[in-house]
């Protein structure tokens, strides 16, 4: 029998802070959450586009994020709201896990018992 697929929403801070620090968070969620399929919204990729726009310190991070997006297996949701509510919304009515390392956040989602995963320096995701 066939393993059932999890969610897990990748926002725009862990995927800038892991590629700021040499991870492909995609193949870190493939090889340390088996069984978890990420998920982005438009919402994400438009925070990272903005990001590059900018220039500053993250916009090649954030340029190099959407070139490997366009190669990797995370599903794209369209979104109508703030990327941040899209986000909760999601993953408190569909029970997604998210991986963020936006403080805020993660104590917005904890408070409703989802499942939070942040990506450390190391690779590590916990």
């Amino acid at each position: 029998m066939a393993m059932q697929k999890r969610r897990i929403i990748l926002d725009t801070s862990s995927i800038v802070f892991a590629l700021s620090n040499g991870i492909d968070i995609f193949g870190a969620v493939r090889d340390q959450k088996p069984g978890y399929v990420p998920i982005l919204s438009h919402g994400i990729v438009g925070e990272l586009k903005g990001i590059r726009s900018k220039g500053g310190k993250y916009s090649g991070y954030a340029g190099a994020a959407i070139g490997i997006l366009e190669r990797s297996d995370a599903e794209m949701m369209p979104d109508n709201s703030p990327v941040d509510d899209w986000i909760y919304e999601e993953a408190v009515n569909n029970g997604y896990a998210v991986c963020t390392n936006d403080i805020r956040l993660k104590k917005r989602l904890k408070a409703r018992r989802v499942t939070v995963f942040s990506i450390a320096r190391s690779g590590t995701i916990r």
